[in-house]
């Protein structure tokens, strides 16, 4: 929950949370005042033990850029952080190493990239940032190096963003309010297009490395895989198995992973060649799996549950073969000598309902989960022709 940790032949560093004196103030669970009744202790205790560890990590990213021989890492954490860490591709890796910059960002971020922004002198090295998305809706680029330096690149309205991706001069960002985003990128105040089609909030995004194809899963139990370029859907899949939590897609686009809450199988979908999806094969973890990434089009690492914590996956034409690889065999080691509690779920419920924080039935502001305003073209038609009476009521007064 607490901890992160970077990987290097076999060699395994931890990514350390900053000093108390640069972390921010937990958001309102964490400060909100206490009964004042000393008797009602029962109360008390009860508010004591929800209240989240501040170092939870919401978020990690790690990228390397080919103007420097350097690996960066940054770790978002619930105490509303935001650490970025350099290290050294020439140097032996450390134990451990402690944040180079750390950010306060205004609320918790729930999702990362690294982006490089061209400079205007082709003889000058790009930009290099770390994009977060927050629980306001908010898409914010970050200096690695000063922690002063941050700017608002887009805003969705009063949306909690749960992906994000930069890839091909395009920023995607998604929501629970069922859309992704195309925004051009560095320029992102052109917003090039939408994709819609999704009836209910998405979990996940991720968008193949070489090609202009994205793939998401939502609450609406369908992943679907899209060209972000058009911004047509260009495949489907039905989920049986429960809310899809998380989705990956190979670089080459042929491959997409899908991951479910509170269920320990994860399917394999091909992609035809782009034109649809379809179930290729499943496979069964020992642990609850979490989160997983493709490190090449025919292998992935899946972030699981104690006692394995993660496991490398290859395909092998409809079926998979499991590896240890060092970097697995690193990470397990270090996890179970430490013995780390993992998560038996990546989805935030409500205290006091139980409801998914994604989920919007309970919410009294804003439009209702069935309503998608941004669709609705009789509302911008109504508006239009109310702003017509008034400039007619108000020509008709100046008249007098």
């Amino acid at each position: 929950n607490d901890c992160a940790f970077v990987v290097r032949d076999a060699a395994v560093c931890e990514l350390l949370a900053p000093p108390q004196s640069d972390q921010s103030p937990s958001n309102g669970a964490s400060m909100a005042k206490l009964p004042n009744d000393n008797n009602d202790k029962a109360t008390k205790q009860k508010h004591e033990t929800n209240i989240p560890n501040p170092n939870q990590i919401q978020a990690v990213a790690i990228a390397s850029f080919s103007d420097n021989n350097q690996v960066w890492c940054a770790v978002s954490r619930y105490n509303k952080t935001l650490s970025i860490y350099r290290i050294a591709t020439s140097e032996t890796l450390s134990a451990s190493i402690s944040p180079m910059t750390v950010h306060k960002t205004v609320k918790r971020v729930l999702c990362l990239a690294f982006a490089s922004v061209p400079s205007e002198n082709s003889s000058s090295p790009p930009l290099h940032v770390v994009i977060s998305g927050d629980l306001i809706g908010d898409a914010t680029a970050h200096s690695l190096s000063d922690a002063s330096r941050s700017r608002v690149l887009l805003g969705h309205t009063a949306s909690m963003l749960t992906g994000l991706n930069v890839a091909n001069h395009h920023l995607l960002t998604c929501d629970r309010d069922e859309k992704i985003r195309v925004s051009s990128f560095p320029q992102t105040f052109v917003i090039e297009g939408y994709l819609l089609g999704h009836e209910a909030f998405i979990t996940s995004m991720d968008v193949a490395r070489h090609f202009c194809v994205c793939v998401s899963c939502s609450g609406d139990a369908t992943v679907r895989l899209w060209n972000y370029k058009d911004y047509q859907e260009l495949g489907r899949f039905h989920t049986t198995r429960g809310l899809a939590t998380r989705v990956a897609i190979s670089p080459s686009g042929h491959h997409v992973v899908v991951l479910y809450d509170q269920s320990r199988t994860v399917d394999v979908l091909t992609t035809n060649g782009g034109t649809c999806l379809e179930l290729l094969t499943s496979f069964e973890c020992k642990s609850q799996p979490l989160s997983v990434k493709f490190v090449s089009d025919e292998c992935m690492l899946v972030l699981k549950g104690e006692a394995e914590y993660m496991v490398e996956v290859k395909l092998d034409k409809k079926s998979t073969l499991f590896n240890d690889s060092r970097t697995v065999l690193a990470i397990r080691q270090v996890a179970c000598s430490r013995n780390i509690v993992m998560p038996t779920s990546i989805l935030e419920t409500d205290e006091r309902t139980g409801q998914l924080k994604l989920e919007k039935e309970a919410e009294s502001r804003g439009a209702k989960a069935d309503v998608l305003p941004w669709m609705k073209s009789d509302r911008i038609q109504t508006a239009k022709e109310a702003s017509k009476r008034r400039d007619k009521r108000r020509r008709k007064n100046d008249d007098f």
